[in-house]
């Protein structure tokens, strides 16, 4: 009676729990060694103020383990496999910083400083590097404030990285030479790996798939790469912040931003490579997977953390924040703040002939976001109104003999970085609204309760899945949440 409540072999019996459920131990352990020194001051005092200065050095070592339960190793178990991560680094580093004041206090130049930095690593992993930075403050006036950096950026792979376990996993993807949205079936990348221009994917089962992403019967491998390089940045950015004497509580800032990132460490996922392969037709990319040689449906893939080429993204930040003055009814606050990006585009890999991808307006590289909030104080009781802004999406999508018109509105479009051009999809953009009503207790507590998308809205339907399994953006509120919050302060 397996099935039954009660009596041997049943559900109940201790016997067979422990058979269906048994324990499993995972180990695992960090260790992080470090021994460093610092001296700062001032090295001399100038007409504007004093030269500060800062030297160090620093020696780190870190060792990491994780080992998974022998039924995990072994792949015995109801879950995916998983493998050992072990491994360890160290670097020594020294720095110099210097805070340099120029002018103070003179017609034209409130303030004018200079910041310098610099960083030697030695890792003994990757080498030596050596990264600098230079900052410029100028205060022309006293309300107005103009800002800029350039600066050098280096970041190491880790222990996880670099030597963590590899495990397996049953995607959801869409394979671009199939039947799925936004496909390219019959274009030279899949004719040249023998797949055919009327091709259908093949999910769980080996049932043809209807819906997209659709789930492998295939376990692909995912894991960390001991390959890895680390990232080199150069990073720039420009500013200024106006709080106006005529307008006491006024901040009014905007700020432009660029950056270049090589050899960027990136999570690397199925339709990323599937893209590169077969859309972008990045040769070095369609190395990672294998085909049927019949069926010519994907049976194994190895993906995970990559180096990929470049990424270059460029945008501005602009911000207001107002606190208006005290009223009868209460205090008043506005505060608005929002991102645009002019540029993001992510190159696959080094050569010089692979055209980068841009990527602003794909889901989750928004061209235009914008928070704008208004609160309100009065006594112990307070609330607040945030709008939440996102800009249009757009997304590839599958052109047929009888596709509608308000599905793919843009069957013609051919992108600069596809060489055989993907029809896009345009959505409009979404605008979220949330709530929040608080009360200070005399026992230095606040009490608040609130409603995220209080309007109950939905975002689009996305068929081709962003950041999620389902047919709408991942990062979009799904449904409104209510909350109460309690927070004590000591």
């Amino acid at each position: 009676m397996p099935f039954g409540s009660n009596g041997p072999n049943s559900l109940s019996d201790p016997q067979v729990q422990a058979f269906l459920f048994p324990t499993y131990h995972d180990r695992g352990r960090t260790e992080t060694t470090i021994y460093n020194a610092t001296l700062s001051g001032a090295l001399w005092t100038l007409p504007a103020g004093d030269l500060g200065v800062a030297v160090g050095y620093e020696h780190r070592r870190e060792d990491g383990r994780f080992v998974p339960d022998a039924f995990n190793q072994a792949g015995l178990n109801t879950g995916l496999p998983a493998t050992t991560t072990q491994g360890s680094y160290s670097l020594d580093e020294a720095f110099l910083e210097l805070s340099v004041p120029i002018l103070a206090e003179v017609p034209g130049a409130h303030e004018l400083s200079l910041s310098l930095a610099t960083r030697y690593s030695d890792y003994d992993t990757f080498g030596d590097t050596t990264n600098s930075k230079a900052g410029l403050t100028w205060r022309p006036v006293e309300e107005l404030l103009v800002r800029g950096t350039w600066a050098e950026g280096f970041r190491a792979p880790s222990i996880d990285n670099l030597y963590g376990g590899v495990g397996g996993s049953f995607e959801f993807y869409t394979d671009p030479c199939g039947n799925g949205p936004g496909n390219v079936a019959g274009n030279g990348p899949c004719t040249r790996d023998g797949v055919p221009a009327d091709f259908i994917q093949l999910g769980q089962a080996g049932i043809p798939c209807a819906t997209f992403p659709c789930q492998t019967g295939f376990q692909f491998l995912t894991g960390s790469n001991p390959d890895l390089t680390p990232e080199e940045a150069v990073s720039r950015t420009a500013g200024i912040v106006y709080s106006p004497r005529w307008l006491e509580g006024l901040d009014l800032t905007l700020d432009w931003y660029e950056f270049e990132i090589e050899n960027l460490i990136a999570e690397d996922s199925v339709d990323d490579i599937l893209t590169d392969c077969y859309v972008r037709d990045v040769a070095s990319r369609c190395a990672a997977f294998t085909r049927d040689p019949v069926t010519r449906v994907i049976t194994t893939l190895n993906f995970g953390l990559t180096n990929k080429g470049r990424l270059d993204t460029e945008g501005w930040d602009f911000g207001v924040r107002y606190r208006l003055p005290e009223t009868a009814w209460g205090d008043f606050g506005i505060d608005w703040q929002t991102t645009y990006i002019s540029e993001y585009t992510i190159t696959a890999d080094d050569n010089p002939d692979t055209v980068p991808a841009p990527s602003v307006s794909l889901a989750g590289t928004f061209r235009t976001r914008s928070n704008l909030t208004l609160d309100w104080q009065m006594g112990v009781l307070g609330a607040s109104w945030t709008a939440r802004y996102y800009s249009g999406m757009k997304e590839s999508c599958v052109v047929t003999d009888d596709f509608d018109p308000d599905y793919c509105d843009q069957p013609d479009y051919a992108a600069p970085d596809v060489p055989d051009g993907v029809p896009l999809r345009t959505v409009g953009s979404n605008t979220f609204h949330d709530l929040q009503l608080r009360v200070e207790t005399p026992w230095n507590a606040t009490v608040s309760l609130g409603a995220n998308n209080v309007t109950n809205h939905r975002g689009p339907i996305m068929f081709t899945s962003p950041n999620n399994q389902f047919a709408y953006y991942g990062g979009f509120d799904i449904g409104r949440f209510v909350y109460m919050k309690y927070q004590q302060r000591f």
